[in-house]
């Protein structure tokens, strides 16, 4: 069944966030986006109050999320070889560019092009035309590892530590921007009184474990009215001037890499792989407030009202006021890996070994229950009862109240898992007779599979950590449950119609095949 099928409901359970660690955080038209490495793009109100949209934008780790300057288009790239060019108003996916033979570091906007950058060494420049990227130019820069723009000059950054500047009008190369070795020295002798992972160390030694031939390797930027600020590994930050491309400063911030930087009312906002966030003065460069966590920030994000969103290595959100007391978070999300409908309910099994229940009338949580350590295989309905079928070869029969009625151990792992009637099929030779709660021997016939797919009333899809129910309407107005044919009893017919009428009191709808959007 497909969702584009006008014959075809879809009901959608959604999950808000991310299932992996957030990886960009951009501020776009009041909203805010977050990337994660799960190829999720969240679209949030600027409290994180709701998810107002959910893109499963790629299929590897979100690169960059930019808009267009003066436009209402905005691009994303992944760890994967393509550009995609997106409406910033209707969310829709406008085109799909291989731009690169390898990962895409990610694509930066400027005047009306948009510069990319991949591991393949090329520095590519694209014009929007007829809402079409066009490439127009490109150069090819050995050992690219990261790249940023400010006003007309591009600043890449190369795993050897080596930092170079080009002209953003015809990328044409300019100069290479270094730092003496003597000066990073001094810096980590002034940090070490600080900094515990340098206190007892020498700084020579020190030097001597980050950097690479060239110099210390970027990992992010900022720039100001006057300055560049790069931070680097090992939680040090250069100070550039813009006009002049001259080093003012060099300071340890951290005592390892820096994952993100702002620059507001005279402060800079950093965080970094040691796991702290930190607050600290931009002129003396001393700390005013600092926080411990207990997952890695890997980005960063000062909103205009001086909040601070912050994401998390494990998936998670989180929103501080400028004292760094935390407002509001979204915790990481779990993959669906089951689902069911019941008479009054819908019930979903997570790889986390929770099962939750849901109302049918409008998917919101009722109750979860804790059940396995591991994932759970295949949860389903017979007789007002749950049959739950674990990772670990373990079967919970429980009751409508998710009470555990009886336990049955497999010799075997489950490796394929449907209902046919009252059978649970487990493995190609064992079967779930659910009228006994017992492991027969057995098999079900080709004949018998064909003809439950032919005839069924809907079917479940899981996608990106989601899952969506597609029911055929024309079907479900048509049966007889009286009908010995029927592989449903009345009571799920009644739960399935009931969804197809409560489609338009559901949280979420699909806006379209690659966007999910609030309703409420």
């Amino acid at each position: 069944m497909s969702g584009t099928n006008s014959n075809v409901t879809e009901i959608i359970y959604h999950q808000p966030g991310h299932l992996k660690g957030v990886t960009v955080i951009q501020e776009m038209d009041g909203k805010i986006f977050t990337g994660g490495r799960d190829g999720r793009i969240c679209i949030w109100d600027e409290e994180l109050e709701k998810e107002i949209a959910c893109i499963y934008a790629h299929n590897t780790s979100i690169t960059d999320i930019q808009r267009i300057f003066d436009t209402k288009y905005f691009v994303t790239t992944s760890q994967n070889l393509e550009i995609k060019l997106w409406s910033l108003k209707t969310l829709e996916l406008l085109q799909s560019k291989r731009a690169h033979s390898s990962t895409i570091i990610g694509a930066k906007p400027w005047r009306n092009y948009i510069i990319s950058a991949s591991r393949d060494q090329f520095l590519k420049k694209w014009k929007l035309e007829n809402n079409k990227l066009v490439e127009v130019d490109k150069v090819r820069i050995p050992d690219l590892e990261r790249f940023f723009i400010a006003d007309d000059i591009i600043i890449t950054a190369h795993h050897n530590g080596l930092i170079s500047i080009y002209r953003a009008e015809d990328l044409g190369f300019v100069k290479y921007l270094s730092v003496k070795p003597s000066t990073i020295i001094k810096a980590i002798k002034k940090a070490s009184k600080d900094i515990t992972e340098f206190q007892g160390k020498d700084s020579r030694h020190i030097l001597q474990q980050f950097a690479r031939v060239n110099g210390i390797p970027a990992t992010i930027c900022k720039i100001t009215e006057y300055n560049i600020i790069l931070g680097h590994v090992a939680g040090m930050i250069s100070v550039w001037d813009k006009h002049k491309l001259k080093n003012r400063e060099i300071v340890f911030l951290h005592g390892k890499n820096i994952t993100g930087i702002e620059i507001k009312n005279n402060n800079i906002y950093s965080s970094s792989m040691d796991s702290h966030l930190r607050k600290s003065d931009f002129g003396t460069k001393q700390l005013i407030i600092q926080n411990k966590l207990e997952h890695r920030p890997i980005s960063l994000s000062v909103l205009p009202s001086n909040k601070m969103i912050v994401g998390l290595e494990s998936g998670e959100i989180r929103l501080y006021d400028e004292s760094f007391n935390l407002v509001k978070k979204k915790d990481k999300i779990v993959p669906i890996s089951s689902l069911c409908i019941m008479p009054k309910n819908v019930v979903i099994a997570s790889r986390d070994g929770e099962i939750t229940v849901l109302d049918i009338t409008n998917l919101k949580l009722l109750s979860t229950k804790k059940l396995y350590d591991k994932s759970i295989q295949g949860i389903f309905y017979y007789d007002n009862r749950l049959i739950c079928v674990g990772d670990n070869s373990t079967i919970h029969i429980l009751d409508s109240d998710i009470n555990i009625l009886k336990t049955i151990e497999l010799s075997k792992k489950p490796t394929k898992l449907y209902q046919v009637k009252r059978y649970i099929i487990l493995t190609p030779n064992l079967v779930l007779d659910l009228q006994k709660d017992e492991i027969i021997k057995g098999e079900i016939s080709k004949e018998t599979e064909e003809e439950v797919v032919e005839t069924s009333l809907y079917q479940i899809n899981f996608s990106h950590g989601d899952s969506s129910i597609f029911i055929n309407h024309n079907k479900l107005k048509t049966i007889n449950h009286t009908d010995k044919d029927s592989y449903y009893p009345e009571e799920i017919i009644k739960a399935l119609r009931v969804l197809v009428d409560s489609q338009n009191k559901m949280l979420y709808t699909r806006k379209n095949s690659d966007t999910i959007s609030f309703l409420t």
